[in-house]
Parts: structure tokens; C-alpha cells; sequence
């Protein structure tokens, strides 16, 4: 009977340690997902908080001037430098005012007019 009570605890020993083995990699497994889950909900959440704090700060300055909101510098300089451009290459010396286009004169007073 000794024996077998020995045999019995040797063996409740090893199953005890396995045991201990899963439940380290699941306690392992649990604290990983729950900092996942604080990530995801900071993801989510902050952007919320800094858009209520800060965009309306933002939103203010265009409300005076809704089209600062669209206005792009750099678009800007470029269109500017096109019409520059197309001006020094148009002819005005050889131009008959009687037989213009009537769509290039638009087009060249929406030119002059920007």
C-alpha cells in the first residue's frame, strides 16, 4: 500500500507541474489581451478627446474665411507662375480685337482677374 500511495503522489507531483505550466501560458495569454484591450480602447479613444479639445479651436479661424480652409499656398505660387507664363507667351502685338474667341477671352479674364 506504500508503494502505491507513493506511485500516486509522484504522479499527482507531475500532473500538478503540468498543470502550473498551462496556467502560467494562460495567466501569460489574459494579461497580454487585457493591455491589447487598453491599446485598442486608447486608439479609439483619444483621437476622440483631442478632436473635442482642439478642433474646435481649429474650426474657428475658418469660420471668418471658408475658403483659407481649401487655399494651398503652394497651389497658389504655381497657378500664379502658369499664368505668368501664358501671358509672356501670348502674342498681343498680333491680335485682332474683332476676331477673338470668345472662350480664350474668358479664359484670359479669369487669367487677370485672379
Amino acid at each position: 500500500m506504500d508503494e502505491d500511495l507513493k506511485q500516486t503522489l509522484e504522479k499527482l507531483v507531475q500532473l500538478t507541474e503540468e498543470n502550473n505550466k498551462l496556467l502560467k501560458k494562460i495567466n501569460f495569454f489574459v494579461n497580454t489581451q487585457r493591455i491589447w484591450g487598453a491599446i485598442k480602447i486608447l486608439i479609439i479613444v483619444v483621437p476622440i478627446i483631442l478632436a473635442y479639445i482642439y478642433l474646435p479651436k481649429w474650426l474657428a479661424g475658418f469660420q471668418a474665411d471658408p475658403s483659407a480652409l481649401l487655399s494651398n499656398p503652394w497651389l497658389e505660387t504655381y497657378t500664379q507662375g502658369l499664368t505668368e507664363q501664358m501671358l509672356k507667351n501670348a502674342d498681343v502685338k498680333n491680335v485682332d480685337l474683332n476676331n477673338i474667341d470668345p472662350a480664350k477671352l474668358e479664359q484670359y479674364k479669369k487669367l487677370l482677374t485672379k
